[in-house]
């Protein structure tokens, strides 16, 4: 486990940048899909929200290790972290990470899209819930 200064490191390095780079594996083949981070520190844990019948969560299922990488190209910071990944139905969890950025994007009738600035879904069938990856550090600026 990280110690709190290598995890506050890891923080500064990747809040500002908020998306990353969730890599799955999916049979022989890895998939990547850009993901929010909805958490305002970091604990050694990273949080998502995603609709719970995602391929992405299907994917976790029959194999949870994960790769979240962060890039800004501009102040030259890279990010790799690799982990465990799951889904939670959680209400604690879901009510704690219900950020501006969910609030932001509710609709009228009650449901909220599942990942801002992304296609977003209004099947009602669907349930957004946040998604989990525990990581450690593979690469970062010095």
């Amino acid at each position: 486990m990280s110690s709190p200064e290598h995890k506050q490191k890891i923080w500064n390095l990747i809040s500002n940048i908020k998306t990353g780079m969730l890599t799955t594996r999916h049979g022989d083949e890895l998939r990547s899909r850009p993901m929010v981070l909805v958490q305002d520190e970091y604990d050694g844990t990273l949080w998502f929200y995603t609709d719970l019948e995602s391929e992405k969560v299907f994917e976790l299922e029959d194999d949870n290790d994960v790769c979240v990488a962060f890039s800004d190209p501009h102040e030259h910071v890279y990010v790799s972290l690799t982990g465990k990944g799951r889904g939670t139905r959680d209400k604690a969890l879901i009510d704690r990470y219900q950020t501006s950025i969910f609030q932001a994007h509710q609709r009228a009738d009650g449901y909220r899209y599942t990942i801002p600035r992304s296609r977003p879904s209004f099947d009602r069938r669907r349930r957004s819930a946040p998604l989990q990856g525990a990581g450690r550090p593979r690469a970062l600026r010095d």
